[in-house]
């Protein structure tokens, strides 16, 4: 064994260096496609469009979305988001919550642009409020 050289005054001596472990292997994808890591600005809407929330959308593929938002709101089990630079709406279940992250299943996508139905038309108008910003 090798004399360690003194420690200075007042410093805990640095912890030794673990032994190499071979890295844990990562189970199956349980996307259904692949995510793209992505920084857009969103809404989350939820109570028939009375209720909006910034987030910022993290990642993102065809069949959901990791956003970061706040916290604090209790949230419905399916909520909307709106994809502020495509105005895109996609209703979407809480899949996961974590701390200020949410997990987000895609069920439908709406063009904003397009919108026929009263809710479409509100979530646009929340989309045009922001948008305008």
């Amino acid at each position: 064994m090798t004399p360690r050289p003194p420690r200075p005054f007042g410093r805990a001596a640095p912890p030794a260096p673990p032994e190499a472990a071979a890295a844990p292997e990562r189970g199956p994808e349980k996307r259904a496609g692949p995510r793209q890591r992505v920084l857009l600005m969103g809404k989350i809407v939820f109570d028939d469009a009375a209720r909006s929330l910034d987030c910022t959308i993290r990642d993102i593929s065809d069949s959901g979305a990791r956003v970061r938002w706040a916290g604090g709101e209790l949230l419905p089990p399916e909520v909307h988001l709106i994809e502020v630079r495509r105005g895109l709406a996609f209703r979407a279940r809480v899949a996961w919550a974590r701390g200020a992250e949410l997990g987000l299943t895609f069920l439908e996508t709406h063009d904003l642009n397009q919108a026929s139905s009263p809710a479409l038309r509100a979530m646009r108008r929340i989309w045009m409020e922001h948008v305008a910003r």
